[in-house]
C-alpha cells in the first residue's frame, strides 16, 4: 500500500509524532471555539414603576388541611420559597421590541424546594378579573421544573348546580416567565394578550397567591401560603398602560387605580344608573353573621336605589337605600346561601326622575 505523503515525510517512525502534533493543534484550536463560561445568572426583574403591594415578612403558613385557619393544629410556618415579599406588573418591550405584560412576584428566598405536604408543587398566581371573567397567570414548580400557564376560574359542579361547591383553577394555555432563584427572588410571568396582556386593558381586583398543592389545580386539593394583599377586599382593579422610558418624556406608569367613569352631575343623557360598587364585595363566611360590608361609589343623587345580588337566575341577597348620597359609601346588604363565587350585582334607582339600571360582575370571597 503507498503511503500518503503527509506520512511518508515523517516516515513510518513519526506517526506517533505526527498524531501528538496534530492533537496539540486540535486542543488549541478547540479553545478558541469553546464556549465562554457561563457567567452570572440573569437579575431578577425590578419594578419599573413602582410596586403593586408589599406583604409582611414571614406570614407565610404551610396548611395542608386547607382550611385556611392559622389556629389548626397542623398550621405550622411554611418555607421561605412562598413568601411573598411584593408584587409589581411591568408593561415593557420584550427581548423582540414589542410590548409585553409581566406579572411579577417578589419571594423571600426563591427556590425550588418542594415540601412534603406538597406533592403537586408550588404554584405561584397572579389572580384578577378581566371583564366578567375571573382569570389568571400562573408558575407551577412541580419535580420536573417550572411551567408558565394562563386560564380562568371555573365553579364545580358547572351548571346546571345552582352555586359550584369548588373552584378551580382551569388552564386555557401555556405562557412564558422567568424564575430568579436566590433572596429576593422573583417569579415572572408573561400575560398573554388573550389573558388581558395588552394597553388599556383593565383588570379587577389584582390578587397575588402562592399556593401548596396536592396532585394539581384542577383535579387536587389546595392551600394559600401567602397571600397579597392578605384582605382581598383592599384588592386594587389596575389599568395597563407603558413603564416610564428611561429617558426623555416619560409615558403613563405601568399600573394605575381604576376610576368609576361615572357623571359627576346630574344629566338627561344617561343611560345607566351613576353607580359601581367594589369588584370584591367581601366574605361568604362573615355574610352569614353581618352581612357583606363593602364601598360603593354613585356619580349623582340616587333616590329609591335598590341592590340585588344574583347569580344563575336566583337572588342571594337585597338592600335598598332611600337615598344614595354622590361620592363614596360604605354599604351592608344581608346575604342568603352565600358561597364564594362570582355574582351579578343589579343595581336600579331614579337620577333627576328618570329610572335607570347597571349591572356590574362582583366576587364573594370564601
Amino acid at each position: 500500500m503507498t503511503m500518503p505523503t503527509f506520512l511518508r515525510a515523517f516516515g513510518p517512525g513519526g506517526r506517533a509524532a505526527l498524531f501528538g502534533l496534530l492533537a496539540a493543534v486540535a486542543a488549541v484550536l478547540a479553545t478558541f471555539a469553546a464556549p465562554a463560561p457561563a457567567g452570572a445568572a440573569d437579575p431578577a426583574p425590578t419594578p419599573c414603576a413602582g410596586t403593586l403591594y408589599t406583604d409582611p415578612a414571614g406570614d407565610q403558613i404551610q396548611d395542608p388541611a386547607g382550611f385556611g385557619d392559622s389556629s389548626f393544629p397542623t398550621v405550622e410556618k411554611g418555607q421561605d420559597n412562598t413568601d411573598i415579599k411584593s408584587v409589581f406588573l411591568n408593561y415593557a418591550p420584550g427581548a423582540d421590541g414589542k410590548q409585553v405584560l409581566t406579572a411579577n412576584l417578589q419571594i423571600a428566598n426563591l427556590t425550588k424546594d418542594i415540601p412534603d405536604v406538597a406533592s403537586g408543587g408550588i404554584y405561584y398566581y397572579l389572580s384578577y378579573n378581566l371583564g366578567d371573567v375571573p382569570s389568571f397567570v400562573s408558575a407551577r414548580l412541580t419535580s420536573s421544573g417550572v411551567t408558565y400557564n394562563y386560564g380562568h376560574l371555573a365553579t364545580l359542579p358547572p351548571d346546571p348546580a345552582p352555586i359550584g361547591l369548588f373552584t378551580a383553577y382551569t388552564v386555557d394555555g401555556q405562557t412564558t416567565g422567568s424564575f430568579t432563584e436566590g433572596p429576593n427572588g422573583v417569579v415572572s410571568i408573561v400575560v398573554p394578550e388573550a389573558a388581558g396582556g395588552k394597553a388599556g386593558e383593565s383588570l379587577g381586583a389584582v390578587v397575588a397567591t402562592v399556593d401548596l398543592v396536592q396532585v394539581d389545580d384542577e383535579k387536587g386539593w389546595q392551600s394559600h401560603a401567602d397571600q397579597a394583599p392578605d384582605d382581598s377586599d383592599t384588592a386594587k382593579d389596575v389599568t395597563v398602560t407603558a413603564c416610564p422610558a428611561t429617558g426623555g418624556d416619560t409615558l403613563p406608569p405601568v399600573v394605575t387605580e381604576v376610576v368609576s367613569a361615572v357623571e359627576t352631575t346630574p344629566a338627561p343623557s344617561l343611560t345607566t344608573l351613576p353607580f359601581k360598587a367594589a369588584s370584591v364585595l367581601g366574605s361568604a363566611k362573615k355574610a352569614r353573621k353581618k352581612g357583606l360590608a363593602f364601598k360603593a361609589t354613585a356619580g349623582s343623587v340616587i333616590s329609591g336605589l335598590v341592590l340585588q345580588l344574583k347569580s344563575h337566575g336566583k337572588t342571594f341577597g337585597t338592600l335598598k337605600v332611600a337615598s344614595l348620597k354622590q361620592g363614596t359609601s360604605t354599604l351592608r346588604m344581608k346575604a342568603r346561601r352565600l358561597k364564594a363565587g362570582s355574582y351579578r350585582l343589579v343595581a336600579s334607582g331614579t337620577v333627576d326622575g328618570q329610572a335607570l339600571t347597571a349591572t356590574q360582575a362582583v366576587r364573594v370571597r370564601r
